[in-house]
């Protein structure tokens, strides 16, 4: 299963097979598109890398979503759910966002009983407890039900095609399992399917490729999928494989082993003083 893993992450510097058909396809997206909720620009081609709309992935952590102050429990608040004073249990959610042109936020169709009687028994990766989903329009919708996301990690480099491709498959018929085809599963998928082929290089080597494989981000990542997938994909385990692909895509101008000394120590201090 890490094998896999790995296998989703390297997707990351294959060429995008998408390209090759890309220009018969884009009107019938486009088309397909415009009459759903969420709409894509007509005039958008190809799948470029770089683009001045952000893909922003939100996450609503299970704390950060709470209506009443929750029971504090560290590592079950952050990566499983988290309990409030009256005993209603708070999962989070995960969204991802592209603009005006398309918003992906699945939400059962009709709202799951979160009592903790009915929450352990709707925890099962079963077919009978797959109900009908539904997409929200947009972000702002989002917020009108419920709230703002208190955490958002944007892209400004990601593969237009293969997201739209992705949501042409799963827009038609939302099906919603809370452990299996949940709000972060569907979000984590749509990231990968974003970031398919984002560090292609037509030069690239067999030294790339052992470039990219040694980095302590991709095996980072790696393990964060593979316990995903053992378990289940939560809002806290889709924030920090958001941010180990985030770090890949996108890395620092400077790592942290590259600072000297004196820089490390000013870093430290800051954090410690925040």
């Amino acid at each position: 299963m890490m094998t896999s893993s790995i296998r989703s992450i390297i997707v990351l510097i294959k060429k995008n097979q998408s390209e090759d058909n890309n220009s018969t396809r884009t009107s019938q997206l486009s088309r397909k598109y415009n009459k759903s909720n969420n709409n894509f620009d007509a005039e958008s081609r190809g799948s470029s890398k770089h683009l001045s709309i952000p893909l922003t992935v939100h996450i609503w952590t299970p704390e950060g979503s709470a209506e009443n102050p929750y029971i504090p429990r560290p590592v079950i608040n952050r990566y499983i759910a988290a309990t409030d004073i009256k005993g209603i249990i708070s999962t989070g959610h995960a969204a991802i966002e592209l603009g005006s042109e398309l918003y992906m936020s699945l939400y059962p169709k009709d709202e799951i009983d979160r009592s903790p009687k009915e929450f352990i028994r709707t925890l099962k990766a079963t077919p009978e407890n797959n109900v009908l989903g539904r997409y929200l329009p947009d972000y702002q919708s989002e917020i009108s039900e419920w709230c703002e996301s208190n955490i958002k990690i944007n892209f400004t480099k990601y593969n237009v095609q293969a997201l739209k491709q992705f949501w042409e498959k799963n827009y038609h018929n939302p099906i919603y399992n809370l452990t299996s085809n949940n709000c972060s599963s569907n979000t984590a998928y749509a990231l990968e399917a974003a970031l398919e082929g984002v560090l292609h290089n037509e030069n690239s080597n067999i030294f790339t490729f052992f470039k990219f494989i040694t980095k302590p981000e991709v095996w980072l990542a790696a393990q964060i999928r593979n316990r995903a997938i053992m378990m289940a994909w939560t809002p806290g385990l889709v924030m920090d494989y958001t941010r180990a692909l985030h770090s890949i895509v996108q890395p620092t101008s400077k790592p942290w082993h590259k600072f000297s000394i004196l820089e490390k120590i000013t870093i430290r201090d800051f954090f410690a003083s925040n």
